[in-house]
Order: structure tokens, then C-alpha cells, then sequence
């Protein structure tokens, strides 16, 4: 595995060196083991103009790979009843915030679903976002960082922070 994709670029859970991110590591091992001695197709939610260098050192490993996203895996869901996919509640007070900022003006930030931050990498990421003089929109997931508070600041009208937001 070590020869295309380094322990150090999956996710934390895969990197963490407890016995649950042990155990998530040889889970994702044992797949990818298994990945190479499938006949299948591999599909990945990526796209070429994206991850195009990786794919490139994929592919001899596993030949039949296609990048076909980024997608939600519920977009189809969404498109065609105007509902979100997330079982987290929107809150809608974001779009009025959005509306009151000036066009082009905001810093969307998302960490998805799988990161977790550290409190010195969440700081970090704080700081840097205030510091720029930028208005942003953050969507902070409740467990996105362990015994998280939000910090205090004077920006508050440039900075909205959101469990969930659709965008």
C-alpha cells in the first residue's frame, strides 16, 4: 500500500494509534488487500482534475479504477424532493446571514464528515480565519473537535458558525 497511498494521507481514524484507529487501520488493510485481488471495478468518489496524480498511480495497482464524483451519495434524492439528505436539522439563519454579506464576500469552510481536529489544529484553523479580515461561514460538527467552545472574538459579524448548512 505504501508504494501509491501513505498512512499519513487517510483519515484520522485510520491514522490514530489507539485501539480503535488499530483496528480501523486493519479493516482498511484487509480491504485494500482484497480490492487487489478483486476483478471487480473500483469506483471512486473523486475526480480526475482532483486526485488525476493518485489515480495515476492507482490504476496500475487497479486497472479498471473510475473517478466519478466528487458526489453526494444522495444527490439524486435531493434534486427531486428540494429536502436535505443529512439527518442533522439546517439551520436556515445561515442564508439570512449569507444575504446580509456583500457579494462574493464569503469564506465557505467544511471539513466534511470524517476529519477531527485537535484543539491547537482547530485554533490554528481560527486564527488564521480571523486574521485573514474575511467573512466565513463555518459548518462545525458537534464532534468535529473533542471539548470544543467557540472562541471569543470581536469579528462575530464576520464570522457565522453552523452545525449543518446546505449550500
Amino acid at each position: 500500500m505504501e508504494s501509491y497511498l501513505r498512512r499519513r494521507d487517510l483519515p484520522r481514524m485510520f491514522r490514530d494509534t489507539s485501539a480503535v484507529g488499530k483496528q480501523n487501520f486493519h479493516l482498511f488493510e484487509l480491504a485494500n488487500t482484497n480490492c487487489k485481488l478483486a476483478r471487480g471495478v473500483l469506483i471512486l468518489n473523486t475526480s480526475e482534475n482532483l486526485e488525476g496524480p493518485i489515480l495515476a498511480h492507482i490504476r496500475p495497482l487497479f486497472p479498471a479504477t473510475y473517478a466519478v464524483g466528487p458526489l453526494h451519495s444522495l444527490v439524486a434524492v435531493i434534486s427531486s424532493t428540494n429536502s436535505s439528505a443529512s439527518l442533522l436539522p439546517e439551520d436556515h439563519s445561515a442564508i439570512a446571514w449569507l444575504d446580509a454579506q456583500p457579494d462574493r464576500s464569503v469564506v465557505y469552510v467544511s471539513f466534511g464528515s470524517i476529519v477531527r481536529l485537535s484543539p491547537a489544529e482547530f485554533l490554528e484553523f481560527w486564527h488564521g480565519f480571523v486574521d485573514s479580515g474575511h467573512r466565513f461561514l463555518w459548518v462545525m460538527r458537534k464532534d468535529l473537535v473533542d471539548g470544543w467552545e467557540k472562541p471569543a472574538t470581536k469579528e462575530e459579524e464576520r464570522v457565522r458558525m453552523v452545525a449543518w448548512a446546505v449550500c
